[in-house]
């Protein structure tokens, strides 16, 4: 007996997270997160805001299928889910 297993959908964290939403002191992060965060998916979101707005609580599982590296400096890479070929 043969059985197909389909992918699961995950939304992209981009829908929550845009790079091009950070401060103008932190836009040299903005390529290196652009690239990042193109395989990346998100699940499990859980948020809860205080009565008074002021403080709020956030918490997801991130998802990739792929390895992702980047390179920080100096010839220093960071690899992340390296068992994925």
């Amino acid at each position: 007996m043969s059985y197909t297993i389909s992918k699961r959908y995950y939304p992209k964290l981009t829908e929550i997270f845009n790079p091009n939403d950070l401060p103008e002191s932190l836009s040299f992060l903005q390529p290196v997160l652009e690239r990042l965060l193109t395989n990346l998916y998100y699940r499990n979101l859980q948020h809860s805001v205080n009565n008074n707005g002021d403080a709020a609580y956030y918490n997801l599982d991130v998802v990739t299928r792929k390895q992702i590296d980047l390179d920080v400096v100096a010839g220093i890479k960071l690899v992340l889910n390296p068992d994925v070929v």
